[in-house]
């Protein structure tokens, strides 16, 4: 979550032009590569611009200074996730290099890892970009960020997976294919940061294992997109993919009008964001009511307070299938969404 703003910045810059940056050269296994320029930092993280020194390709290269055992292990587990899940929807790693100081030193603890650079940053920097986002766009984009969630989820009920546990606008990278211009479907898009990320079956017996729960949402997601049972764990529940579900139904509120759900609540004097989220009071712009109806039924659907009556993922993809359906069937559609290219 830390990290996202660092990832919005790098893949936003990484494809203009270079700048003649820095000289200092970083050896990832055997990839040697030379530091361009740093292009964001959090939490104890920074994101460089780096090009291979043998090939010239460019990548992000983030640099993690792992200054505690704990972060060291979190480090990991975003490696071991990346390694876990391969598929199109999802950032590829491209390679990654843990460097262990003393055992009396920890603070000499790196880890570098590698990964391609998108060239058109985030969703957020489309909606920044786009007054309106035409909703087959959205659908698309939007879909194929289930896809991705669908290889970490596990098909069906049984699930079994990892929950990504921080799905937001910030998190999901575009690239814009050039040959594509006046597509329905111009972008790819891939999920990303998965320092999150775990199993998604968690099974809360007790008052402490539910504050507990409540403790590590906080430290870990961000709040704007955090589900309600995240806020306020009952007692006894078992926490399963649907917490994902949610952000989902976020991320699809924030490319339809702009903002999370529940972003109205951080401009009001003495308002609570964990009140509003908990009471499922979402505030839907006036303009929702010209948004196509189709989009804004399965945002509903996503963002049902209660997690047992959300969807799994499986069944988010068949919702979303048939509703880009529906909005393509319209000829006006289909011509509007040429035009804007």
């Amino acid at each position: 979550m830390k990290l996202s703003r660092a990832f919005s910045s790098c893949f936003k810059q990484a494809f203009q032009s270079l700048s003649s940056g820095l000289a200092e050269e970083v050896v990832v296994n055997h990839r040697r590569l030379v530091i361009v320029r740093l292009l964001g930092e959090g939490g104890y993280s920074f994101v460089y611009l780096a090009r291979c020194c043998e090939t010239g390709q460019e990548f992000a290269l983030k640099k993690i200074l792992a200054q505690t055992s704990e972060q060291l292990e979190l480090a990991k587990n975003e490696i071991d996730v990346m390694h876990k899940f391969k598929h199109a929807n999802l950032l590829s790693l491209v390679d990654s290099e843990a460097k262990r100081g003393t055992a009396k030193d920890q603070s000499q603890n790196v880890v570098h890892l590698l990964f391609l650079a998108y060239k058109d940053g985030t969703v957020v920097d489309l909606v920044e970009r786009s007054q309106n986002i035409h909703p087959v766009v959205v659908l698309n984009i939007f879909l194929q960020v289930c896809r991705g969630c669908q290889c970490m989820h596990g098909s069906g009920k049984a699930g079994g997976g990892y929950a990504h546990r921080d799905i937001k606008p910030h998190n999901v990278l575009l690239s814009r294919d050039e040959r594509e211009e006046g597509s329905l479907d111009p972008y790819q898009a891939v999920l990303m940061d998965f320092g999150s990320a775990r199993p998604a079956r968690v099974t809360i017996k007790s008052r402490a294992e539910a504050l507990k729960a409540q403790e590590e949402a906080e430290s870990h997601t961000t709040g704007t997109y955090r589900s309600p049972e995240l806020f306020d764990c009952p007692s006894e529940i078992v926490l399963d993919e649907r917490t994902d579900v949610w952000s989902l139904g976020c991320l699809l509120y924030y490319m339809c009008f702009g903002e999370s759900p529940f972003e109205y609540v951080l401009s009001q004097a003495g308002g609570s964001l964990a009140l509003a989220v908990i009471s499922g009071k979402i505030n839907w712009p006036d303009k929702g009511k010209g948004y196509h109806p189709v989009i804004v039924s399965l945002c509903k659907d996503l963002l049902k307070q209660d997690l047992s009556s959300r969807p799994f993922i499986d069944e988010v993809i068949r919702a979303t299938e048939e509703a880009l359906d529906k909005v393509m069937s319209s000829s006006t559609a289909v011509s509007e969404a040429k035009e804007e290219g």
